[in-house]
């Protein structure tokens, strides 16, 4: 074999481990943009319930520039992280200062949420992992 086939052979495996290497971070920038999340949570109240077993989470989620804010509200367990996920109790299309969404204890397994958006919530779960949850006007 001639010097100058050994250089072809060596560029062009050289270049096809490039085009390898360049081709798996392209889709695996792909994979990632389809798997994270367009939304955020900016969390606007944390209650712990007597207990200090779980807490109520009432947070604003925002989905990007096609949809509106809403206020939403969670059940999480303990100090656990507030899920990248819509709200496991209520949401309402809304800012939580529009709503005037707030929640207390009247003990470890009642939960009430006062809160105008009552009426037109997508959700409004009224038992969430063994905590019974009410709701008022403010």
């Amino acid at each position: 074999m001639t010097m100058p086939q050994r250089f072809l052979i060596v560029g062009v495996l050289f270049f096809g481990v490039l085009a390898l290497i360049a081709a798996w971070r392209f889709f695996g920038f792909l994979i990632f943009l389809y798997l994270s999340s367009p939304c955020g949570n900016d969390i606007v109240q944390e209650v712990f319930a007597p207990d200090r077993t779980r807490r109520a989470v009432v947070f604003q989620r925002d989905c990007g520039a096609t949809t509106g804010f809403s206020t939403q509200v969670a059940i999480v367990w303990g100090l656990n992280e507030l899920p990248d996920a819509a709200g496991n109790v209520f949401n309402a299309d809304g800012r939580p200062d529009t709503t005037g969404t707030e929640v207390r204890w009247s003990n470890s397994a009642n939960l009430v949420i006062a809160t105008k958006s009552q009426h037109d919530a997508h959700k409004a779960e009224r038992h969430v992992n063994g905590v019974s949850v009410t709701y008022e006007r403010p």
